[in-house]
C-alpha cells in the first residue's frame, strides 16, 4: 500500500502498464496496474499511490496465512472470527480482517465456501 505504480512493478517484476481507472465517471485522475498473468490488480488514487488492491487467480500468495481457493473453515481457523459480521456481496459473501497493522482486508467467499478473491485497503 502507498506504493506508486513504477514501485509496484519493479515488486511484482512486470512490464505491465497503469491505464485510467474511470467506473461510472466517479474516478477521475485515478490508474490501475493489472497483472493477468499473476492475479494482481492494483487501484492507485489521484496521487499516483496504490489505495486497494485485488487479488484473484491465479494469485499463489497468501494474507495473513489465507490462499484464494481456502475453504471459509480455513479462513476463520487462521484469522478468527471476522471484525464484523459477513455482508452479501452479490452472490458472494464477504469478510472483514486486519491481518496486519498495515492494511485491512476482504476476502469473499463464494457459494462453493471458498475464497475466490481478496482485496487489500489502506
Amino acid at each position: 500500500m502507498g506504493k506508486t505504480a513504477g514501485e509496484a512493478k519493479a515488486l511484482i517484476v512486470t512490464t505491465a502498464v497503469a491505464e485510467a481507472y474511470e467506473p461510472n465517471g466517479s474516478s477521475k485522475g485515478k490508474t490501475q496496474l493489472y497483472v493477468r498473468t499473476k492475479g494482481v490488480r492494483i487501484f492507485y488514487g489521484a496521487d499516483g499511490k496504490a489505495e486497494t488492491i485485488r487479488l484473484e487467480p491465479p494469485f499463489a500468495g497468501d494474507i495473513g496465512g489465507v490462499h484464494i481457493g481456502d475453504s471459509l473453515q480455513k479462513l476463520k481457523s487462521t484469522l478468527g472470527q471476522p471484525i464484523r459480521p459477513p455482508s452479501a456481496f452479490g452472490e458472494d459473501m464477504s469478510y472483514f480482517y486486519n491481518p496486519d497493522d498495515n492494511y485491512s482486508a476482504r476476502f469473499d467467499v463464494n457459494s462453493a465456501g471458498n475464497v475466490g478473491v481478496i482485496f487489500l485497503f489502506k
